[in-house]
């Protein structure tokens, strides 16, 4: 599944993120958690809409009530004139640090060529962890089994299991900090 990206894609995941970044940053220390989250996601959603891509977000935004619908998976995202690809979007990443005027918080926009990733849109939530390409084939959970409420699952490191994450099939991605 090798698909050459146009080369101006990593930047226009830039600029989404960055449109986020800075809609959001109006909001910072404020208190207004929706509010901050909605501006971030209005203005991601709009610097998507202007991408000359094919694209489906395939781990968006559901189950928020405060996010732009457009950031939900399954929802088309582009012009439709261009590569076909999988997208990651996440408009404010540490929101309880933004409205508390801490530094931390990133919006986050990832893309893979189509079909490349798993969409766990039954899932909602999950737990995440983000490696480079060299460190993802050797990480695996440590139980096949769910962590148990209010604790997360541990992750380590072998070379006896490989296991992809969906971070390492990503052609490109960008966090910006808020």
């Amino acid at each position: 599944m090798t698909q050459k990206l146009n080369r101006n894609t990593g930047l226009d995941m830039v600029r989404a993120t960055e449109a986020a970044a800075i809609s959001a940053a109006r909001w910072m220390g404020l208190g207004y958690r929706d509010q901050a989250h909605r501006a971030a996601s209005e203005a991601m959603a709009a610097a998507l809409r202007t991408l000359d891509i094919d694209g489906r977000i395939v781990i968006g935004e559901e189950g928020r009530v405060d996010t732009a619908e457009e950031l939900c998976s399954g929802h088309k995202v582009g012009t439709g004139r261009g590569d076909r690809l999988d997208v990651v979007v996440d408009p404010v990443d540490g929101l309880r640090l933004l409205v508390n005027g801490r530094a931390g918080a990133v919006a986050v926009a990832a893309v893979a060529p189509y079909g490349a990733m798993w969409s766990p849109t039954p899932a909602i939530y999950m737990d995440k962890i983000v490696v480079n390409r060299d460190v993802a084939p050797h990480l695996f959970p440590s139980a096949s089994t769910p962590p148990l409420p209010g604790r997360s699952r541990s992750w380590r490191v072998s070379n006896k299991s490989p296991c992809a994450t969906w971070w390492s099939s990503c052609s490109t991605a960008h966090a910006t900090p808020i």
